[in-house]
């Protein structure tokens, strides 16, 4: 096991996990705060052991930048799963953190963008009632590390003055909380919130490279729930800012650790990203025409200090990994790697996220539990690869937690168990369609979405309303979409076939009809769904 910071950090843990409230009642909140009158009766205990479980999410990150990390898409992946169609059907920083904690969209959790009054921490509706209040109700021990929803420590919002928040509340449900305050996209330094069963809330600031930090935090937390030798299982959340885009340095490059700071020099991204950056974007929504042509050597030396950064980010893996195996855990553990979304390096002109195309929606999922290799391929001998073409969403690792921790959850969540996802029939063909949709990143009315389409194995359809947009300078364009989309709307719309065309750069709006009257049709019954509605079969569209 590592040294460094970890004695300090298991003997506070050890001392915390001693303190806990022998009711199971969940910090921040009284059992009344917890809403129970929603939620079924717990569930029995005593049944057949359930599994740890350790999320590991990254920030903006793309499947490509796997190969970064030699340890996640290599050792680890090799236990498990990774699954080659996966994408963020809400693809924006606090949308898709939301989905996780409350495992729905954003259209039914309040959470569209990521800044109040459509979007943010504080638009989180039922805020009360959310995975690790699930998990803790289901006799999991629970914890978190690194960056929250956006806007978490910022002023309570005017209108719920009323409602007995408080700035640096801390959100029910955890019993370890070190959530970044200050400083989250830094990489050098992070000003944590931090409580701790049976001690008080703090606030601390750290002068120490943040994955690392966190790290070792995460790592001293699975260390301490297993030294415990309690009977309860554990989820552990490791939430990076890796490899966002750093704030507040005049160079908005990712700062890789100094070890790491010579690293991939030669590398570029993949995924078809030289035939598709700087094509021509005539064919595309009109405020797309005046995108002018990006600098390609200055993405390349974006894309060198990501992936510099994320080798940080695989040994902080690694840790966790090592820490669980010593522990004779790592068997009994569903370990789970993602992002919160993807990120284009200049294809079809773009930077960054929140919009419909595969740079964007595209997130990297590695996905390891007992048995789950020989579930999926179980001719394939180790340490073979095995991967998944099925299309899967970051709004299934709630869906996943739940069912394996056997929660009861006083919603249906909205997507599938990764475990098993033929379980569900409208999942059973194999060929799913995904609703994928966003709200404004600004402070605008929540009713507002920048686009809506339908997302399949092969085929993507979206729409925005061109008509009627806005433009953020901080982002880049927005589009407001119509409530429905019927033959006459206007507004402008675009299809895409991933098979024959996977790089996206010819619109073939017009040139499909049966294909795309499907889809418009998938798109009108789905564009407010709720609970299992949003998972629906798009067998009929090949």
């Amino acid at each position: 096991m590592r040294q460094s910071h970890r004695p300090l950090l298991a003997a506070v843990f050890a001392t915390a996990i001693s303190l806990v409230p022998l009711d199971g009642s969940q910090l921040g909140a009284s059992p009344a705060d917890r809403d129970p009158a929603t939620r079924a009766g717990a569930p029995n205990r005593a049944a057949a052991p359930r599994p740890n479980v350790v999320l590991i999410t990254a920030d903006d990150m793309r499947p490509d930048d796997l190969r970064a990390m030699p340890f996640t898409s290599g050792v680890l992946a090799e236990r498990g799963v990774r699954f080659r169609d996966a994408i963020s059907p809400h693809n924006l920083c606090c949308p898709a953190r939301a989905e996780i904690v409350s495992g729905r969209y954003g259209h039914n959790s309040g959470v569209m963008g990521n800044v109040w009054p459509n979007g943010g921490y504080w638009s989180l509706r039922r805020h009360r009632n959310t995975l690790p209040v699930w998990l803790k109700d289901a006799g999991y021990r629970t914890g978190f590390v690194g960056k929250y929803m956006n806007g978490y420590g910022s002023p309570v919002p005017k209108a719920l003055a009323g409602e007995g928040r408080s700035r640096y509340e801390i959100p029910p449900g955890w019993d370890h909380w070190w959530a970044s305050l200050k400083g989250t996209y830094s990489y050098t330094h992070a000003t944590m919130r931090i409580k701790e069963p049976g001690r008080q809330a703090r606030t601390r600031a750290y002068d120490r490279y943040q994955t690392v930090l966190y790290s070792d935090i995460a790592d001293g937390m699975i260390d301490s729930f297993e030294r415990a030798r309690d009977a309860d299982p554990f989820f552990v959340w490791y939430s990076s800012a890796t490899p966002h885009t750093a704030v507040g340095n005049e160079d908005p490059r990712p700062i890789p650790q100094p070890k790491y700071a010579n690293l991939f020099s030669e590398s570029r991204p993949g995924r078809g990203w030289s035939e598709r950056i700087n094509e021509p974007t005539d064919d595309k929504a009109g405020p797309m025409h005046s995108l002018r042509p990006r600098d390609r050597s200055q993405l390349v030396r974006l894309h060198i200090a990501r992936m510099r950064s994320l080798r940080s980010l695989d040994d902080a893996v690694k840790a966790m990994v090592t820490t669980l195996r010593e522990n004779g855990e790592l068997s009994n553990t569903v370990l789970i790697f993602t992002s919160d979304n993807g990120f284009a390096l200049g294809e079809h002109r773009t930077q960054g996220k929140t919009m419909p195309y595969e740079a964007m929606l595209e997130v990297p999922m590695v996905v390891v539990a007992p048995g789950l290799r020989e579930r999926y391929h179980p001719d394939v001998p180790r340490p073979e690869l095995v991967t998944s073409d099925l299309t899967i969403t970051t709004l299934d690792i709630p869906s996943t937690i739940v069912d394996v921790a056997r929660a009861s959850t006083p919603w249906p969540m909205e997507g599938v168990n990764l475990l098993y996802p033929r379980r569900n029939p409208d999942f059973g063909s194999g060929v799913r369609g995904v609703l994928v949709n966003a709200g404004s990143s600004g402070p605008t009315r929540t009713d507002v979405r920048m686009f809506a389409g339908v997302r399949t194995d092969r085929w993507t359809y979206f729409g925005y309303d061109a008509a009627v947009r806005t433009r953020d300078g901080r982002r880049g364009l927005h589009f407001n979409v119509r409530d429905r989309f019927g033959p006459d709307t206007g507004g402008f719309r675009e299809l895409y076939d991933l098979k024959d065309h996977p790089l996206q750069l010819t619109n073939l709006f017009g040139q499909h009809p049966v294909v795309t009257e499907r889809l418009r049709s998938m798109l009108n019954q789905r564009f407010d769904c709720r609970g299992q509605g949003c998972v629906f079969s798009a067998s009929g569209v090949r």
